[in-house]
């Protein structure tokens, strides 16, 4: 039984057993609803030590338990505590609460009286509450009304955080796959399994592996569990084998977390590539698959990895037994060589390719026949016979492995070189050949074209064929081969029979196949047409050729140093000159040019014929070639296609000066224009540079005029001489007559040109006052800014330049 010493003690006692009442009541009706029950406070305890006196309730030692941090696997309720001290007594406390992410409870309310003092107030937040808020933290505060009906607010406090003791899925790590002698190296002739590591707090609920072969995990993935085979060790089922490959795999996990609802975690691992290696041997290469006997041929097989398709070098692939290293690009090469007629054939019978042996061959195996062109039999239908006659020579020939006809299906048969022609009805080859020349003649089968299987070897049962020809031989001769153009060629021949050696001048004529007379350059050649011969009417013959040229000497460039020039200079003509039949050089080691009567020089510096002339006085003359000796050919005939060349020494003239106006004020500008001509015949000089007293420059247009501006900024009177500097060339610089014309500069406001602005020019400027062209009172010189009219502006410049002498 309870006992209670005073008054005081029952109240607290009665206040208490009515607050834990209301709390059962409270505790029990909360649901999981979004808005927040509120929560009653109840007195904890109490101190009715003097307080210090206050208007309002005040607030201390706040504190929760747990403190801080509260495991969502906790079985705890949170305990919010406060203390409260009111120097009249409290009559109301309380409560309210939220989570990180909520807005504030309805207030929980204790009402009581309670004696001035300080008094420890407790509230209950519990589990089937914070655990829907998981991750978020308890926030709670107060408030207080004393008998006075003052009342106090509490700062808002901070609670502890709502964490997932369990937030991760399984943790997954050492994932690989083993054959079933627990080797990593997974070959496709092998069956295999998967193993990984899972690890979690709350153990695993359920694991498996998902896995494809087409290069991705799609929706079509095939799963396969995974079975616990030691502490925290799972493997799959043994599965294959397989081709080889890439499998793609990843493994799904599920913890064993149920603290609450939906509390498990769930989580795939990297998506994994796994190999299955499978040596693929996909193609081969001969260099022929039909050769011919003898030749060395080269069998090539290829390797390749079938996870990724790469080259597979180092690695040994074994043809019929024998064991062959594949390059960095995965061929495998070797040659062969038959020397008989036959077929051979080649298998991938194993490999070894980095510890790897499965191997799967996609392609079929390489063959080579090794044959030949077996010539049978071959005739010609003439052993002997007139030169030019046309004769025939045939023969037949076979494949010798099969013995299957070697016709014009299959390819060519080259009769001495020549291309036969196949003869369906006799099933033969043939050429038909005519000798021109008196020989005998032999025939073999030299060569085969095989266009079906490029066979070129030949085995010739039949041997060489026979015929011999006869006829006359003409040997045409030139006395000189280089002529001038329009002259005659002189020509002889001689005449033999080429079978015996015996000469036949005397019973021949020989006709020529052109005229022998040309008007134009150019190079004939020249043969026997027909003979007549008349001791064995032959008409068959061979005859070489002659060639002639018909040509002329072009003088194809030509001129001269300056066509203008000054008086005394040393000038030169040349000219350049080519054999005109095929441009070849005519130069001193040649001949020689003559120039209007006289030798020319040749340069050979300059590739050129030149003449050196000059002239004293003002002249214009001319000059031709004239002549040539040619010491190469003996050729006398001209061309000059560059004409009659000229030379005017000659000089400058001025012919005219005008200036635009003869009287200036200071730091006005002046335009002189300035007419140049030449001397020799009185033309404008165009491009030529023109001078005024050798400082201000122009240059005359096509009209021969140059037109020069500059400033003058002294006053008084001057003298300015034009003159002609030079052409354009800047080979004629003689100027044999200049002009000059004196010119005024006053100074602005010397009106009346007496050299000085006083009172006088400023009356006349004044007497003009305000007057404009057209008016009674104008005076043009007055207008001293030049913008027609008299106003302040002209009496201004007048002023400014008062009292200023020249």
């Amino acid at each position: 039984m309870i006992r209670l010493n005073n008054r005081k003690e029952l109240l607290v006692f009665i206040l208490a057993a009515l607050a834990c009442i209301a709390v059962s009541s409270w505790s029990a009706s909360i649901i999981s609803h979004d808005a927040l029950a509120y929560a009653l406070p109840t007195l904890e305890s109490s101190n009715e030590d003097t307080v210090s006196s206050s208007d309002i309730p005040t607030f201390s030692n706040n504190r929760t338990d747990p403190s801080d941090i509260i495991d969502d696997s906790s079985v705890k309720n949170i305990t919010c505590y406060i203390d409260i001290s009111d120097a009249t007594g409290l009559v109301e406390v309380g409560f309210s609460y939220k989570f990180t992410t909520t807005d504030w409870s309805d207030w929980g309310v204790w009402r009581g009286d309670l004696p001035p003092g300080t008094y420890t107030f407790k509230a209950t937040v519990p589990k089937n509450v914070w655990i829907d808020h998981v991750g978020q933290r308890l926030y709670h505060r107060w408030y207080a009304i004393n008998k006075l009906g003052n009342r106090g607010d509490s700062p808002e406090y901070t609670g502890p955080v709502i964490v997932d003791d369990d937030v991760d899925p399984p943790l997954i790590s050492d994932f690989y796959i083993e054959d079933e002698s627990g080797d990593i190296t997974v070959e496709a002739t092998e069956k295999f399994r998967f193993h990984v590591e899972l690890s979690d707090p709350s153990g695993v609920y359920l694991a498996e592996v998902h896995y494809d072969m087409d290069g991705e995990l799609a929706s079509d993935y095939i799963t396969l569990p995974l079975n616990q085979i030691g502490d925290d060790k799972y493997a799959t089922d043994y599965i294959g084998p397989f081709d080889g490959g890439k499998v793609i795999a990843r493994v799904y996990a599920v913890d064993n977390d149920t603290d609450r609802p939906n509390d498990s975690s769930a989580g795939y691992s990297d998506t994994q590539q796994f190999i299955i290696y499978q040596v693929i041997i996909d193609r081969w290469v001969t260099t022929d698959d039909r050769c011919d006997v003898g030749s060395v041929q080269t069998i090539s097989f290829h390797a390749k990895w079938a996870h990724n398709n790469s080259d597979i070098a180092l690695g040994t692939i074994y043809v019929n037994g024998t064991g062959y290293v594949t390059n960095e690009t995965g061929w495998v090469n070797f040659d062969v060589a038959y020397n008989t007629v036959g077929k051979r054939l080649w298998t991938v019978t194993s490999v070894s390719c980095h510890g790897i042996t499965a191997y799967k061959q996609v392609t079929d195996n390489p063959q080579i026949i090794w044959d030949r062109i077996r010539i049978l039999a071959g005739g010609v239908s003439d052993p002997r016979c007139d030169v030019g006659t046309k004769q025939t020579i045939w023969f037949t020939a076979e494949y010798e492995y099969d013995g299957v006809d070697f016709t014009n299906a299959e390819g060519i048969l080259y009769i001495n070189g020549t291309a036969g022609s196949w003869d369906p009805a006799n099933g033969r080859w043939y050429i038909t050949y005519s000798s021109q020349v008196v020989a005998k003649c032999t025939f073999v089968v030299d060569y085969v074209s095989d266009e079906i299987y490029g066979l070129s070897l030949i085995n010739d049962l039949a041997g060489a064929q026979n015929i011999i020809w006869d006829r006359l031989v003409i040997t045409l001769s030139l006395a000189d081969d280089r002529i001038d153009v329009g002259t005659t060629m002189n020509w002889t021949f001689s005449a033999i029979y080429e079978y015996d050696g015996e000469p036949a001048v005397d019973y021949t004529l020989v006709y020529l196949n052109d005229t022998t007379t040309k008007l134009t350059v150019g190079k004939w050649t020249f043969s026997t047409e027909h003979i007549s011969e008349t001791q064995f009417n032959l008409s068959a013959f061979t005859s070489n050729s002659i060639t002639c040229i018909w040509d002329r000497i072009k003088i194809f460039e030509g001129g001269v140093s300056a066509k203008l020039c000054d008086i005394g200079t040393n000038q030169t003509v040349w000219v350049r000159a080519v054999y005109e039949y095929d441009n070849a050089l005519f130069d001193s080691s040649k001949g020689t040019i003559f120039m209007n009567g006289t030798v020319m020089s040749w340069s050979s510096s300059r590739n050129r014929w030149e003449y050196y002339c000059t002239s004293e006085t003002v002249a214009e003359l001319s000059f031709v070639v004239t002549s040539i000796v040619d010491s190469t050919y003996g050729l006398t005939a001209i061309d000059d296609m560059s004409g009659i060349k000229t030379i005017a020494w000659t000089a400058l003239k001025v012919e005219d000066l005008i200036l635009d106006r003869d009287i200036v004020y200071e730091g006005e500008n002046i335009t002189f224009c300035v007419k140049v001509v030449w001397a020799h015949n009185g033309s404008a000089v165009i491009g030529g540079l023109v001078s005024i007293n050798g400082t201000h420059f122009g240059v005359t247009n096509s009209s021969g005029w140059a037109m020069i501006t500059f400033r003058l900024d002294v006053c008084g009177s001057f003298n300015y001489i034009a003159c002609a500097e030079r052409d354009f060339t800047g080979a004629v610089t003689v100027c044999i007559k200049t002009i000059s014309h004196s010119v005024m500069v006053k100074i602005p406001g010397d009106i009346n040109g007496d050299g000085k602005v006083d009172i006088k020019d400023i009356a006349i400027v004044a007497a003009a006052f305000g007057s404009y062209p057209g008016h009674a009172k104008w005076n043009s010189s007055a207008d001293l800014n030049y913008d027609e009219k008299i106003d302040i502006r002209d009496i201004a410049i007048a002023a400014t330049n008062f009292g200023r002498v020249c």
